[in-house]
């Protein structure tokens, strides 16, 4: 799966799902989705998805509040593409 179709699904997504990405981040990085274990907020595949070269990206809930904040105040529905790029500047820049 690549980013973009992650973003693409997030209606799909649990809030508890964590991206992991390959680097760099772009659109059509190959990602990993992660269940995020509730007890203890650990990921119990983050090691093996660190191991296969991703690195931790966004949880899906910020994800969600990154696009709501910018959603409203961009007046109209971003494209997918405009939607992976903003949570990339997100993830590299505000985080």
């Amino acid at each position: 799966m690549t980013l973009i179709e992650a973003i693409c699904d997030l209606d799909a997504l649990s809030d508890d799902v964590v991206i992991y990405v390959r680097e760099p981040w772009e659109r059509e990085s190959e990602c990993v989705l992660l269940e995020m274990d509730a007890e203890s907020a650990d990921v119990p595949d983050q090691e093996v998805a660190e191991a296969r070269g991703f690195s931790y990206f966004l949880e899906v809930l910020i994800i969600r509040e990154v696009f709501d904040g910018w959603s409203g105040n961009l007046g109209r529905t971003p494209t997918p593409e405009e939607l992976c790029d903003r949570v990339i500047h997100y993830a590299m820049h505000d985080a």
